[in-house]
This record gives structure tokens, C-alpha cells and sequence, in this order.
């Protein structure tokens, strides 16, 4: 019948049952037949009939014809039975290796890392995480999306990880659906990130968020700390409200904006930032001391041989990076460093320079010490609030142009849109629009090129989400500034842009291919979007306090990283220990966090503290503080 034709086919176990009722079948019938044939009793009829279909070779004892043909039939029909067992076997192991190559299978994990969603940045974060859980030996990361299984493990593949004993799990699942979630794990996961559809308009995709967040109260996630990465800044608020106190939130838009406006302060800085970010060097850590209970951060400064302080963090959760020498340490303060791993540095009883109790000086206020002159080529997403950014980070009289081929008054329907303040209510800057073309020479030619001491390269929103399409077009209108700037401040003679006599010009990179053309370019300054959002979300979902302390580095006020010059704190720098150039730089109020190398690149942290080396030009201190140091000769 219909029904159960529908049972075989679709009731786990139906198709065994079945079996085995014909089996049971016919050694009842069999055994019968041969008990009217023989002179066997009728439970020793029984036991030969299942002899007799479970053997082929049994019936070859048989002396009689009836016997002979009853044995024979039974043989027959056990030959089916065991065909069709074997095929159901066969069916059984074909489907269960289907199942997991397709990811059907429960992840029956607890403490492990679950990551909800695929983007571009999937590769980099694993590839962070693999080497944070590089310590512990490695871990367990589990990935979950709207994607065949073969298809996320296949892209993992051709990415070449190392995941230094890691383990990738890859299911697929809507994470917007409570079952799913429960498939691979999520209530037990010491840790979940929720990555933003890039296939969706922002506020859809944080709309997907938000959805994804509500799904994880409804499991009562309780364990540890929930990720998101949100596309659009003016969403952060309803998803805070939505996840509770357990979920920590990075815009990466925003962040990207914020660290466009950080690199462009100085040439170099960028690199800085994206040795900083990550666990691929030396990156933040923090940690309660009892030894330091009621020391001051001036005695903590010199008794970490590996490990570079650079602040406090308080039970609040409230972060002072680079406190005064004589703060006090209470029993609930947990120090911040700077270190190359969290069981790589240990208190010192005794200080590494005997005279760190140097006399401070007066702290700068602002960031810049004159008013810019600033250029941003391109109409980037939210470019409201990175220039809002900007006017709380400059001097006043300081002025913003804005190039693109976007009308002016598109424009600032954008820039007033979502509540946002007008143009003309900035309190700093003054803003001005340019109509043209960045990919076309004489639009640029018609720039006031050389007169901005910092220019941006941005990719625009329109064409974003083609980041291979959208890197092109930064590449070019950065070739053409370049030339066109020596053309006007060298009257029409070419000069050599690494001079350093041009503007500071930083762009956006958003493609992990284009890395290698900026290198063979020469172009240093960069921000690399997918690679330094992926680091600072692994950084984040390794220690929630971490957002805190990437805030408090991005914004306008307090310290944050500059390049200075050794010269203005050490008269003879060649045979100068790190030691002796951070007790000159804490004199000032600041923390050395490493050096920039011409010739190596930054070195964050470095291991021979003790141990003077040759400064060449172009080399430069890593500095933690409030003076980005133009007025220190850097």
C-alpha cells in the first residue's frame, strides 16, 4: 500500500524491520515444510530451516528428495535475504558518509570557537585564531553557514592555513535558526562571532545579525562572550540592546575609517597598526599581579623583561593606557602589555634599569599641532562619520576636500542622512567639494595636489562589494596623485616620491591579492580592510576587554601610536639600550612600544631590551602618547 510504501522509504530502521520480519517469515514457513517432511522434531525443524538460510552449504547433508528440496528452497531464499541485507548495509554506510561529507552530522564539541556566517574575512580569522590556540596546542573552530560544507572546506584549503594544531570544523546551517544552532554546539561554545553577510545592503545584514543574536537568548548562551561584526555603526545600539551585556560589537566600516585616519597622521604609521593588530608578533594581554599591589606603574614599567606595560585595566572594565608613573596598583588592577604571548613574560623582583625615576613633563592636548589640510578621494560608505572622526581629531581651521565623481548635492543628502550632523556644523574643519573623476588625469591635474599634506584613497560604495574592481580603482588614482603631484611641486621634473618631501597618502585596500601589487608599487602606506577587522575580532573574541582598549587607541582623545624620533630623546642613540630609550621616553610622558626599521620594518616588544643597536635614517620610536611628536623633530 501507499502507507507502507511511505514508512519504508522514509522511517529510520523501517527497511530492517521489514527484513527481518521476512526472515522470521520464512524459517517459520520453512521450518514447517520441513517438519512434515522429515522425522526432526518441530524446534529442530525450525533451527535447520534458519541453518539452511543462513548457510548455503547446509543442505548438502540432506539424504532425502523432500528434505533435499525443502533445504534447497531455504538456501534460495537466504541468498536473497542476505543480498538485501548487504545492500541495506552498503546503503547505511554510503548515506552516514554522505551525511558528515555534507556536514548532517552534530558537532558534539564544548569549549570550542564557533563562528556563525562567511565572509571574505573567514580565512584571515581563522588563520588569527589558529595562531592564539597555537599555544594551548591548538583548538577546535567551528563554522557554520548557508553554505555547502565542500564548498567552505575547499576555500579553506586553497587559502593554505596553517592552523598549528587547530581544527576546522565546517557544517552547513542558517545560524538564524535555533535547531541549527543546536547542531553544531552553540550553548557550549567557550566563544561565538557572528560575521556580516556581505551579499546584503548593510542595514539588511545587520538586520540578519540582530536576528542570529536573538536566536542565541533563546538558547541561553551563558558561557562566554558573543562577537558581532556590524556594518553600519547607527545599528549598534538596537543590536547592544538585543544581545545584552554578553555581546561585544566591532563596526568594521568604522574601524577601517578610524584606522584610515590613524595611519595618514604619519608615513609608517599604518604598518605599526597592522603589527600591532593580531597574534602574529607581539599583541595586548592583560593580568592581575599581586606583586603589584600597591606599586606604582613607574615601578611595574621596567620589571617585565619580555613584555611591554602600557596600562591598567580596572575591575570596571574602565582602561588607562599610560597612566602616570605614580599611579598605584590596587588588588583588583590587572596590568596591559604589550607581549608575544600570555605565559611568554613574568614579573621581575628586581628593575632592568636602575634609574626609571626620571621627572615628567607637560602632556600635549591635540593631535595635530597645526591646522590641514586634508584630501579624500572617493565616496566611501558612512563617510559622515569618518569626517566627523576627523573634525574632533583636527585643529580648527583645518579643511577637508572631498573628490569624486559624485554631485554635490547627493552628497549631502548622505551626509546629513540617519541624524547625522550637516557639513556645515563642524566645529573643526571646514569642507569643500571637487567634481571629477579620481581615475581620469585631468580632473587630478585640476587638484590643488601639492598644497594637502595628507591625502586618502578610498574605494566607493558603489562599486564595494567587487573588491577586486574596487582595489583597481584605488591603485590607479593613487598612481595618478603620485605623478601629478611631482609634475606640480617639481615643475613638470620628476622626483622620487619616497623622498619624503609629498604628502602622507594612505588607501584602503579591501582584496587579499592586491597585497602583492602594493608591495612590488612600493606603497607602504595601507590599510588592509579584511585582514585588520579579521585581527582585531580574533583579538576580541580571545579577550572581550580588548574592544575597550582598540576604542581607546582610536579615538580622538587620549594616547594613541605615533612615530617619533630617537634623537629627541636619546643625544647618542647608537649605544643606547631599549631600557635607556624608555626611561628618556617615559620622561616625557610616554610609553616606547618598539621601533620602526627602515630597512625591517616595525619591531614591536623586541627581545634584546639590554642591547644597543645602529640607528639608520629613516628609523623611528614606536610610541604610545598623547603628542604625536612633529614639534620632537620626528
Amino acid at each position: 500500500s501507499t502507507q507502507s510504501t511511505w514508512g519504508l522509504s522514509t522511517k529510520a530502521g523501517a527497511q530492517a524491520i521489514a527484513l527481518g520480519c521476512i526472515t522470521l517469515i520464512m524459517i517459520l514457513i520453512g521450518g514447517l515444510i520441513y517438519w512434515m517432511v522429515s522425522d526432526d522434531t518441530l524446534g529442530e525443524s525450525f533451527w535447520k530451516a534458519w541453518v539452511f538460510i543462513a548457510d548455503t552449504a547446509a543442505h548438502g547433508s540432506e539424504d532425502s528428495t523432500y528434505g533435499r528440496s525443502s533445504a534447497l528452497s531455504l538456501t534460495v531464499v537466504g541468498m536473497f535475504i542476505f543480498a538485501m541485507m548487504i545492500g541495506m548495509i552498503s546503503d547505511g554506510i554510503s548515506t552516514l558518509l554522505d551525511s558528515l561529507k555534507q556536514g548532517k552530522a552534530p558537532v558534539l564539541e564544548a569549549g570550542h570557537i564557533l563562528i556563525l556566517g562567511w565572509s571574505d574575512k573567514i580565512t584571515a580569522l581563522i588563520r588569527e585564531l589558529a595562531e592564539a590556540e597555537a599555544s594551548n596546542g591548538g583548538g577546535v573552530i567551528v563554522v557554520m553557514a548557508e553554505m555547502e560544507k565542500e564548498v567552505m572546506e575547499q576555500a579553506l584549503e586553497s587559502a593554505g592555513l596553517d592552523l598549528k594544531g587547530s581544527i576546522v570544523v565546517a557544517r552547513k546551517g542558517c545560524p538564524g535558526v535555533t535547531y541549527d544552532l543546536e547542531h553544531v554546539s552553540a550553548k557550549t561554545a567557550k566563544v561565538i562571532s557572528v560575521l556580516a553577510p556581505m551579499t546584503m545592503s548593510p542595514d539588511e545584514s545587520d538586520g540578519w545579525v540582530l536576528r542570529v543574536l536573538l536566536c542565541l537568548r533563546r538558547l541561553e548562551y551563558r558561557v562566554g562572550h558573543i562577537v558581532v561584526e556590524l556594518r553600519d555603526i547607527d545599528n549598534g545600539e538596537l543590536v547592544e540592546i538585543a544581545g545584552g551585556e554578553m555581546v561585544e560589537i566591532v563596526v568594521a566600516h568604522d574601524f577601517i575609517g578610524r584606522m584610515i585616519i590613524q595611519g595618514c597622521r604619519q608615513a609608517g604609521l599604518a604598518k605599526c597598526w597592522e603589527a600591532f593588530l593580531g597574534f602574529g608578533g607581539s599583541e595586548i594581554y592583560m593580568r592581575h599581579w599581586p606583586e603589584l599591589t600597591g606599586q606604582t606603574f613607574g615601578h611595574a614599567m621596567f620589571r617585565f623583561k619580555d613584555a611591554v606595560p602600557v596600562g591598567v585595566l580596572k575591575r570596571s572594565g574602565r582602561c588607562m593606557l599610560n597612566p602616570d608613573d605614580d599611579y598605584v596598583f590596587t588588588k583588583d588592577d590587572q596590568l596591559i602589555v604589550l607581549a608575544e604571548d600570555d605565559d611568554t613574560y613574568e614579573y621581575s623582583p628586581t628593575s632592568f634599569y636602575a634609574h626609571a625615576n626620571v621627572p615628567r613633563v607637560r602632556r600635549a592636548n591635540s593631535m595635530y599641532c597645526a591646522p590641514q589640510s586634508i584630501l579624500l578621494v572617493g565616496q566611501r560608505r558612512d563617510l559622515a562619520d569618518m569626517l566627523m572622526e576627523l573634525d574632533n581629531s583636527v585643529l580648527p581651521g583645518s579643511v577637508a576636500t572631498l573628490f569624486s565623481d559624485t554631485p554635490i548635492e547627493e552628497r549631502e543628502s548622505k551626509m546629513s542622512a540617519n541624524g547625522r550632523r550637516s557639513s556645515k556644523c563642524f566645529k573643526n574643519l571646514k569642507l569643500l567639494h571637487e567634481v571629477g573623476n579620481p581615475l581620469v588625469r585631468r580632473d587630478i591635474q585640476e587638484l590643488r595636489v601639492d598644497e594637502f599634506e595628507m591625502i586618502f584613497v578610498l574605494p566607493d560604495e558603489v562599486i564595494e562589494q567587487d573588491t577586486l574592481v574596487a582595489d583597481g580603482r584605488t591603485l590607479t588614482s593613487l598612481f595618478l596623485l603620485r605623478d601629478v603631484w611631482q609634475r606640480k611641486a617639481n615643475k613638470g621634473e620628476q622626483v622620487d616620491w619616497k623622498s619624503g618631501k609629498g604628502p602622507t597618502i594612505i588607501s584602503e585596500v579591501l582584496d587579499g591579492r592586491t597585497r602583492s601589487l602594493m608591495a612590488a608599487a612600493e606603497v607602504n602606506d595601507y590599510v588592509f580592510s579584511n585582514e585588520v577587522v579579521s585581527a582585531a575580532l580574533a583579538m576580541v573574541i580571545q579577550c572581550r576587554s580588548v574592544a575597550t582598549i582598540l576604542k581607546e587607541l582610536l579615538s580622538s582623545q587620549g594616547p594613541s601610536i605615533y612615530l617619533h624620533s630617537v634623537r629627541a630623546y636619546v643625544a647618542q642613540p647608537d649605544t643606547a639600550t631599549f631600557w635607556e630609550i624608555q626611561a628618556s621616553v617615559r620622561a616625557r610622558g610616554n610609553v616606547c612600544l618598539g621601533y620602526l626599521l627602515a630597512q625591517e620594518g616595525p619591531m614591536l616588544n623586541m627581545a634584546e631590551k639590554a642591547t644597543a643597536r645602529k640607528w639608520l635614517p629613516g628609523d623611528k620610536l614606536v610610541v604610545l602618547s598623547e603628542d604625536p611628536g612633529w614639534n620632537l623633530g620626528s
